[in-house]
């Protein structure tokens, strides 16, 4: 049995996903979005306000993310997500995470790693559909898959 096929307390099931701030990158995390989903987790993303309309036919709750660390950490500890993902890379977002109570799966770098629940390093040259879809690996304990070829 994986880490995966274990059954999922409604606190694990809840997932806080920081989106990436551009409409390509988040159309580029779209596998690793789909494998959480399809592990189980119910997502509760936080992004740019365009991403509500953008991901609207996905089925997660989306939400914009308020400015500030401190507002934004209000909205993401009120999600009641027991775990997160970051998709982005700033201090600031994994700040906002660990302030809202929710240690994440990110990469390190700019001083993050102490603020993160798993910190990973991230591989060079990898596209950024890879390094996405990483993240999501790691957060459910699954290792040596690819990205799906397509979306559909």
């Amino acid at each position: 049995m994986t880490a995966s096929d274990q059954p999922l307390d409604p606190a694990q099931r809840a997932l806080a996903v920081r989106l990436p701030n551009w409409v390509g990158d988040v159309c580029m995390a779209l596998p690793a979005l789909a494998a959480l989903r399809s592990a189980g987790r119910e997502l509760h993303c936080f992004g740019k306000g365009w991403a509500i309309d953008l991901l609207s036919g996905m089925g997660d709750r989306v939400e914009k993310l308020p400015s500030g660390i401190r507002a934004g950490a209000r909205a993401v500890a009120a999600s009641g997500c027991g775990s997160g993902i970051l998709f982005t890379n700033s201090l600031g977002s994994a700040l906002v995470m660990r302030l809202g109570g929710v240690r994440a799966t990110g990469y390190r770098g700019e001083c993050r790693s102490l603020l993160l629940g798993t910190a990973l390093r991230r591989a060079r040259g990898a596209h950024e559909v890879e390094t996405f879809w990483r993240l999501a690996l790691a957060h459910l304990g699954i290792e040596g898959r690819s990205p799906p070829r397509d979306l559909g």
